[in-house]
């Protein structure tokens, strides 16, 4: 008789939100792209049998304390969080314009690691408009730092890129963030 597979649990956080909106630029807001990108990940997730937890729902805003709290609480298998990047120069006609996704690692993660390299494989073969800026390494990242768990923190692109911000808000772009997201997550 085989063993029953215990079903992935994987904490989902939608970065800012509420009075945080993070990022802006023109009249898009990170927590409303971050958010978007989230709940769709979550149905795609539920629709193959992975519980997925939210740190939030809706516009509210939970600390950085609160979200990491309820990861380890609810004892999920990975944490992911998603963001919006910001390119923090001013563009002047001289300088390209920062563009594309990241993930974010806590320093010398090996699980973390493994799972930021099949989200990047992803972004590279099916998320083609945003060109992939790496994985990356730190020890700052209050989300990476406290999970109890493998986490990762993607940057999805930059807000204040139009070429990125224009494809980021689009609902259907969103959808296919989540479904690369999700393949990372269930392969």
């Amino acid at each position: 008789m085989e063993a029953e597979k215990t079903p992935l649990v994987v904490g989902l956080d939608a970065g800012h939100g509420g009075r945080d909106s993070g990022a802006t630029f023109l009249e898009y807001r990170e927590k409303d792209i971050t958010l978007g990108i989230v709940l769709q990940l979550e149905a795609i997730l539920e629709e193959q049998g992975v519980k997925a937890l939210l740190t939030r729902r809706s516009d509210e805003y939970v600390d950085l304390f609160e979200r990491v709290r309820r990861a380890n609480t609810y004892l999920c298998d990975v944490l992911l969080s998603i963001h919006v990047n910001a390119d923090p120069d001013p563009d002047t006609p001289d300088d390209r314009e920062a563009s594309g996704s990241e993930v974010w690692i806590f320093h010398g993660s090996m699980h973390g690691r493994q799972f930021a390299e099949r989200i990047s494989q992803g972004f590279r073969q099916r998320l083609t408009p945003f060109p992939f800026r790496g994985i990356r390494e730190t020890e700052h990242l209050y989300i990476l730092k406290h999970a109890e768990m493998p986490a990762v923190l993607v940057e999805c692109g930059f807000i204040d890129s139009l070429h990125d911000v224009s494809l980021l808000s689009l609902p259907r772009v969103q959808a296919r963030f989540a479904r690369v997201l999700a393949d990372a997550l269930t392969a």
